[in-house]
């Protein structure tokens, strides 16, 4: 029932969507987002209902990909994902992305697997149902302002990954940048890598920049926006010494699959 509610809203997103003519880009870009926060405040309200009653859980994440499914779809956005036929489904990770926009979680959905979390940013606990439901798909909060409580959520972010042997997505930046450039990255990744041994999987998340353009609030349906998950895991050392060089090495890569999409190699 849940997802079939779902399922009718986005047919309805979707249509709206498509039939504004092209040289409305503008209608559509704002069209397309307030699709997207309806479907996402009301499919949060309905999976938050079955998750009350079920309690947290990693498998709740999961299910919840439906509610992203139907976003991108209702905005008739396509990933291409590149590098599947060589990931490891078995294998536990920690993945690092790049991020741009709100939009990035679209583009996981492939990806996601029970059991796996997410680090956030604090404020997002507060974003009404979407917050509760990432509170029962058990995603970890961090607030970065508070220096001494964001080494806290690492140390049990830690705990956590070993223990329950979950993948962890994280995003190195720290915070979303539009520009098709990398910000600097932050240590927690790969300090935590590290520290539990689990491997690096880097996925780059090709410019959005041929399709939306936030300043100018323009945006074209319908386009590929390819995922490179083909880069080898990067397996560590104990010693906490590479940490330094590991993210130099990962910058490098991110640089290097980025130009490759927009045609610079």
């Amino acid at each position: 029932m849940f997802t079939t509610i779902i399922w009718y809203l986005s047919l309805v997103a979707v249509t709206l969507v498509l039939v504004i003519p092209k040289y409305r880009s503008k209608l559509r870009y704002f069209l397309s987002f307030i699709l997207y926060g309806i479907v996402m405040v009301v499919g949060s309200a309905i999976y938050l209902v079955r998750f009350m009653f079920k309690g947290p859980s990693y498998s709740n994440s999961c299910d919840f990909t439906t509610v992203f499914r139907c976003c991108r779809w209702c905005m008739g956005l396509q990933p291409r994902i590149y590098g599947l036929d060589t990931y490891d489904d078995k294998q536990q990770y920690i993945f690092v992305i790049n991020h741009q926009s709100f939009i990035d979680v679209l583009s996981l959905c492939d990806l996601w697997r029970e059991p796996s979390s997410v680090i956030a940013k604090e404020v997002l606990r507060y974003f009404g149902p979407v917050g509760l439901i990432m509170h029962y798909c058990k995603m970890i909060f961090i607030r970065r302002s508070n220096h001494e409580k964001a080494l806290e959520v690492m140390r049990e972010a830690a705990e956590l990954v070993k223990r329950d042997k979950i993948n962890l997505f994280m995003f190195p930046e720290g915070t979303r940048c539009n520009t098709g450039r990398l910000m600097p990255f932050k240590k927690g990744a790969f300090h935590l890598a590290i520290q539990t041994q689990i491997p690096i999987q880097p996925i780059v998340i090709s410019c959005y920049n041929k399709f939306l353009n936030h300043s100018e609030r323009l945006y074209s349906p319908g386009l590929f926006h390819p995922v490179d998950g083909t880069a080898s895991p990067v397996y560590l050392s104990f010693k906490v010494t590479l940490q330094n060089n590991l993210i130099v090495a990962n910058r490098f890569l991110f640089i290097d699959s980025l130009s490759y999409f927009l045609g610079l190699i």
